[in-house]
């Protein structure tokens, strides 16, 4: 909401070769209910790729800061060490290939005069293939304490690649499945820690209307957001 509101004022404030910039930071809150659980331990996810997973999911939530403070305690699931939360999951991935045709056309006949001009040509079947992958992932947060579940989500990426003899496809199986899982280990991060964002505001600085004691104000606070940013923080 506080991210909205300062676009909003950026866009209204903004008036071109007489405006200065404020760098504005901030954070948007985490949206699952977790603010009591201060160590988390994230055990291995279910399926092939879901030690993986867990591995990233771990390194995320350890790198989440809030106040310049790192925002959980990340603990060894297999230290036995007391927690206030463990994350749960399983990470799947599947694909399917089947052959497709599709349409192409082909010249026949080319005109004497210039070999590289077309007078006729057929459309012509070619073999090509199809491949879909679906890569799909769930994650829960149960609280040690008193077995409360805090926060579940299922997560679903699907891609779809056609490749012919004349097209090649534009990523493979692995690339895409990689940069899947990865999307969906920063959308639980993104649910369960604050995430920190900066904005850069537009200031006005024309000064018309204003009357004398007031604009003389207004220029030096202008001059303070040239000089320290800081000086105008919004915490």
């Amino acid at each position: 909401m506080l991210r909205a509101l300062l676009a909003a004022t950026a866009l209204s404030l903004a008036i071109p070769a007489v405006a200065e910039t404020l760098p504005i930071a901030g954070s948007d809150p985490a949206s699952a209910n977790v603010n009591d659980l201060l160590r988390i331990a994230v055990e291995r996810f279910e399926g092939a790729d879901g030690a993986a997973v867990a591995q990233h999911l771990e390194a995320a939530l350890g790198e989440a800061r809030f106040d310049g403070h790192s925002y959980f305690r990340i603990v060894a699931a297999e230290s036995g060490a007391p927690v206030d939360g463990l994350l749960t999951g399983t990470t799947r991935a599947s694909i399917d290939e089947v052959p497709v045709i599709e349409k192409r056309k082909k010249c026949t006949e080319y005109d004497p005069a210039d070999t590289k001009k077309c007078v006729k040509e057929v459309e012509v079947d070619i073999r090509c293939r199809r491949r879909t992958i679906t890569v799909a992932t769930t994650a829960r947060l149960v609280a040690i304490k008193d077995g409360s579940i805090r926060y579940t989500r299922p997560l679903s990426a699907r891609d779809q690649q056609t490749w012919c003899p004349d097209r090649a496809a534009s990523r493979t199986a692995d690339d895409y499945i990689e940069w899947a899982q990865e999307d969906q280990v920063q959308a639980i991060r993104r649910d369960l820690a604050p995430t920190a964002y900066a904005v850069a505001v537009r200031v006005d600085e024309n000064r018309k209307g204003l009357g004398k004691p007031a604009a003389e104000a207004f220029k030096e606070a202008i001059r303070l957001t040239k000089s320290d940013p800081a000086a105008v923080d919004v915490q």
